[in-house]
């Protein structure tokens, strides 16, 4: 009997780490202290963008150049949680700003991840 109450114990055990586990975003996500980690970021899904899709996470824009095209992307203004390699591009020194008297502009900083997919869609923000 005790045998029996192990192996039960054992397979309870067994199937409890094959249940999928929510995934759960990670705090202050975007810092140079992250560039480089594989970080869990949530914000509202939104694009199309110049450079691609994107999130917005704290008042940040995020990008998402990484993911496919397709019908599993969820709607703009969805919730979703990403994974992706946090990323940080930096307009090179001397670069002058976009406008009327810069032809050679280049783009701002921002923030992207690398190998991004989406992890959870959560309910739309819009009504």
């Amino acid at each position: 009997m005790k045998a029996i109450r192990i192996l039960v114990g054992w397979a309870v055990l067994a199937l409890a780490a094959c249940a999928p586990v929510a995934p759960v975003p990670d705090a202050s996500s975007l810092s140079a202290a992250r560039i480089g980690e594989v970080v869990v970021l949530a914000g509202r899904f939104d694009g199309p963008a110049k450079i691609a899709d994107f999130m917005r996470v704290d008042d940040e824009i995020v990008y998402l150049p990484d993911l496919a095209p397709g019908s599993s992307r969820p709607n703009y203004g969805t919730r979703v949680m990403v994974r992706g390699v946090l990323r940080h591009f930096e307009p090179p020194a001397g670069a002058c700003e976009p406008g009327p008297t810069c032809f050679d502009a280049v783009l701002p900083a921002y923030w992207y991840l690398e190998a991004a997919r989406i992890e959870a869609v959560m309910a739309s923000e819009d009504p």
